[in-house]
């Protein structure tokens, strides 16, 4: 059997079966799938600026049928999501150690997700491809630190965008905005911010100075309030956000080595998956 089966925490299931042989029925997931995908247009004859310009048209109109096939293979086959991932993440040594057995492939292929063409194999809709992608960054393996620090700003910067809302929106709806205020603020260290903070009506706080550590502050002062958001575990969401924080590119002058490239974004998928899956 593969190391990665037991490395990958995600390969877990199969490790109850021996030689990695996949015990499970596929035909609901296969019904479903196969029914979702049959509603996506296979072939639209379309020229290159006609597709430049609708393309996100074009991502729009399929997001339902998108999101079903991926919720389905996440939620019931993970083994195979993973799959997905490390192909969308151009891991190809790692995808094509597990594609040369057919048994981790062949519903891949048969739900008309990828193809073979030639000795390697691609995703046969781009936007399903897409879609994984932007879910697989965790998993890439860039070539250069300046790659790495893009990449993790790029999840870092996403990831606080959107918990700056759902702070401010869990806040605001549980204890309105005198005692919301309130709460920003006593999590907030700085005296001139503080000042600022003060002079500022609610909503706009979360546009001005608003530090990632102060966010941090107002989750594991106010637990109950966002404890179903993480998953009820106060552990990880800490020390999450402790990492998240410390690889920011003005801390560190620019020098990461890949195992703290694979903590940052680690930290940072969690962190993401829970707010997408729970807000």
């Amino acid at each position: 059997m593969d190391w990665r089966l037991y490395a990958d925490p995600a390969m877990a299931p199969l490790r109850r079966s021996s030689g990695g042989a996949i015990r499970r029925s596929w035909f609901g997931a296969y019904g479903a799938i196969r029914d979702t995908a049959s509603g996506i247009p296979r072939q639209i004859k379309v020229n290159k600026q006609y597709y430049k310009d609708n393309s996100d048209k074009f991502a729009n109109s399929l997001s339902d049928y998108v999101d079903l096939i991926l919720k389905i293979l996440i939620e019931r086959y993970s083994d195979e999501y993973k799959l997905l991932q490390y192909l969308a993440a151009g891991d190809f040594e790692t995808f094509n150690s597990f594609a040369t057995d057919p048994i981790w492939i062949s519903h891949l292929v048969g739900y008309g997700l990828i193809t073979k063409v030639g000795d390697k194999y691609h995703f046969r809709i781009c936007v399903i491809e897409e879609s994984v992608k932007r879910q697989s960054n965790h998993l890439r393996i860039p070539k250069t630190v300046e790659e790495m620090w893009s990449l993790i700003s790029q999840e870092r910067n996403s990831f606080e965008s959107q918990l700056r809302e759902v702070v401010r929106r869990t806040l605001k709806v549980s204890d309105g905005v005198v005692t919301a205020k309130q709460k920003i603020i006593a999590a907030m260290n700085k005296k001139p911010q503080i000042a600022k903070a003060n002079n500022l009506k609610y909503d706009e706080i979360y546009k001005g100075e608003l530090y990632f550590n102060d966010l941090k502050k107002v989750i594991e002062n106010n637990w109950q309030q966002f404890e179903m958001i993480f998953d009820s575990d106060k552990k990880r969401m800490s020390s999450s956000m402790t990492i998240a924080n410390k690889y920011r590119i003005d801390a560190h002058a620019k020098r990461i080595n890949i195992g703290q490239f694979q903590e940052a974004m680690g930290a940072l998928c969690w962190l993401k998956g829970v707010l997408e899956n729970n807000t």
